[in-house]
């Protein structure tokens, strides 16, 4: 068992190796001693495996010997040559880059009707996408390849993708043909299926809204799990977590969906069952397209007007929880004492929402009640209580915690029951109608996160609760903030020994397709 988590945890930050067969037995008792032996696992979660790994890196990439013209749509990696290949729907090209961003090749593309995205499928071939028909062409691009043109594709190579393919006159995915249809593209090689995902509603009778599909060669089309996503026992609409969904990637290991949304600027983890296992925002002024390395280091995302990000995740930070999390909350201007500080205080009858948590500057994810008076310009509540239940990975390697506060007035932060963190403005004995003292928080105090070291002793590798008292000013302001997050840094643990055998044999590469043997089975 240990052996086969041990392998499986490889094959994140696996690099394509070729096929080792015979080694296969080799590496798998490698693993087995390396188990016996006592040593430890990585660090908990890659990129992927662990959607909070913080990104420590943003640069704009420079890229030698850009296109003059163009916006950049769709981009994917292809670890046969090593490179990125991005899809410009501007001026009908695919433009080669290497990782650092330099200039390879321009491969002109006719006949396709704005192309937005490209997914590689293994060796040579790419599933290219049109957004307003929808169409999957599955294209060769080889090292000498400079032009391709859809008509000169053998028709099994073409797409249609259709909810009803026994029905000409239903199902189309975008059947109003308007521009925003299908955006993004993503490859499951263990299913050979395609993931797209449609980028609004447009308000037209039969248009199937923000979506996400799956689709088979044959063209038969499902939907996968529109309208709703989930988080724990929660359910949500997609639309509460993006505005647009703009491209996709799949990762075949954790068999997770990468999720962007160009509008909401955010980039979104969700399992094929539609649970939502975490998100970061980004920068960038329309990012359209995204993709990963296979050591699930480094991220990749372009954007219009030719904009290249390159990402990098720190294998030694990890937010517990990270800056727009799903909190408990009281907000009913109730007295709840002190026992809602503890690890043990049931709040199965709390609601729940999305930080950031508020009202008054129309900037909150969920609107809390100010007071008893609906008009919120006076007697407002003193108090609000949130709770955030969280599990930390190893806690014996975690060397520094820092907690990351944004909070309009004062609030008093406990972590498994011990305070952490007070402003000096809340008296330590402040009950819930008790108001905060001196000046009100004001732009930017109240925008901005305040961050304190606090002692990583306090975690536990189960159940952790970071509970938050949030006062006002006074019972006439007009605003109140909350979001918080909580970052650990680890210590840096060697990998054990054999690691890379045991990928290289575990994790296959054979004609395209990617072959899983268990060392279990």
């Amino acid at each position: 068992m240990f052996a086969r988590r041990f392998v499986s945890h490889a094959l994140g930050r696996f690099v394509h190796f070729p096929r080792f067969a015979a080694a296969l037995a080799t590496a798998c008792t490698l693993v087995a001693l390396s188990a016996q032996a006592g040593a430890q696992t990585p660090l908990p979660g890659s990129m992927f495996a662990d959607p909070y790994h913080l990104i420590t890196s943003r640069p704009r990439m420079t890229i030698a010997n850009p296109p003059a013209t163009g916006n950049f749509s769709g981009v994917t990696y292809s670890p046969v040559t090593n490179s990125l290949f991005v899809v410009d729907n501007g001026v009908s090209h695919i433009y080669e880059f290497d990782v650092s961003g330099t200039y390879r090749r321009t491969i002109t593309t006719t006949g396709f009707d704005d192309a937005e995205g490209i997914v590689w499928m293994g060796g040579n071939q790419f599933g290219f996408l049109e957004e307003k028909i929808s169409h999957i062409s599955i294209l060769t691009i080889a090292p000498t390849t400079t032009s391709i043109s859809k008509a000169s594709l053998p028709a099994a190579n073409i797409i249609r993708p259709d909810l009803f393919p026994d029905d000409p006159s239903r199902g189309a995915l975008n059947p109003t043909g308007d521009n925003v249809g299908m955006e993004g593209i993503a490859y499951d090689p263990l299913l050979d299926r395609f993931y797209l995902t449609k980028e609004k509603a447009n308000g037209t009778p039969g248009d199937y809204g923000l979506n996400i599909f799956a689709v088979e060669r044959s063209g038969l089309a499902s939907v996968l799990f529109n309208p709703s996503v989930a988080h724990g026992a929660s359910t949500f609409p997609l639309t509460s977590v993006a505005v647009d969904v703009s491209d996709a990637q799949f990762d075949p290991v954790s068999r997770n969906l990468l999720v962007l949304s160009h509008e909401s600027r955010r980039v979104i983890e969700i399992g094929l069952n539609g649970e939502v296992r975490g998100w970061r925002d980004l920068p960038g002024t329309q990012i359209e397209g995204l993709t990963i390395l296979p050591d699930h280091k480094t991220l990749f995302v372009v954007g219009e007007s030719r904009e290249f990000f390159r990402y990098e995740s720190s294998p030694q930070l990890s937010a517990l929880i990270p800056p727009k999390a799903i909190w408990k909350y009281q907000a009913d201007g109730s007295n709840q004492g002190t026992a809602w500080r503890e690890r043990a205080f049931d709040d199965s009858a709390w609601p729940q929402g999305l930080a950031e948590f508020g009202y008054g500057d129309a900037d909150e994810s969920t609107v809390i009640r100010c007071g008893p008076v609906a008009t919120c310009v006076s007697s407002n509540d003193a108090t609000k209580y949130f709770r955030h239940t969280f599990d930390a990975a190893s806690p014996h390697r975690i060397q520094e915690l820092t907690l990351g506060l944004q909070r309009d007035d004062a609030a008093a932060v406990y972590l498994n029951g011990v305070q952490i963190y007070r402003d000096a403005t809340l008296s330590p004995t402040a009950a819930y109608n008790t108001y905060a003292t001196g000046t009100a928080l004001a732009d930017p105090d109240e925008d901005f996160f305040v961050y304190v070291a606090i002692p990583p002793d306090l975690l536990r590798a189960r159940g952790n609760v970071l509970a938050v008292e949030v006062h006002q000013f006074s019972a006439a302001d007009l605003d109140l903030s909350f979001n918080a997050q909580l970052i650990a840094r680890y210590e840096v643990v060697p990998e054990p020994a054999g690691i890379a055998l045991a990928v290289s044999a575990a994790f296959t590469f054979v004609a395209g397709r990617r072959i899983f043997h268990r060392c279990d089975s």
